[in-house]
């Protein structure tokens, strides 16, 4: 797999039309929901969705705004599965220190309370929550 976590929207159109494998943003987010140049396009989404890949959620600035992080980072959820189907999203919450994020794994449980109240089965709550990385 290719990981275009970082990449612009060129490159990500260059490696979606000549991906053989699936690709993965492992931490993103999404100018449909956070309008700014670190998030990718709907065009970029569609992308990725295509080579059977998927896009995990960031939960840091700038990935996702506003004063609820936490209903940033549903919406987000939210956004990708009704753009593109629940299969292409899952959680990229970019633990590795280098940026502030709202909270530790034991938050995990706030992004599950939120989906189910969302109207999420369990299934899609596990395919977000590490199903759809397994594959």
């Amino acid at each position: 797999m290719i990981d275009i976590a970082h990449a612009s929207s060129t490159v990500i159109e260059d490696v979606v039309k000549l991906a053989t494998l699936p690709v993965v943003s492992s931490h993103t987010g999404f100018r449909g929901v956070c309008d700014n140049v670190r998030n990718i396009r709907d065009e970029d989404i569609k992308g990725v969705a295509s080579t059977g890949g998927v896009m995990g959620v960031g939960f840091f600035y700038p990935t996702q705004c506003g004063d609820d992080i936490l209903k940033s980072i549903v919406d987000s959820i939210i956004y990708v599965k009704d753009l593109v189907g629940i299969e292409h999203v899952a959680l990229g919450s970019d633990y590795d220190g280098a940026v502030a994020v709202p909270f530790d794994t034991t938050g995990l449980i706030y992004i599950v309370e939120s989906l189910l109240r969302n109207g999420f089965t369990a299934n899609e709550i596990g395919l977000v929550m590490g199903g759809n990385v397994e594959r």
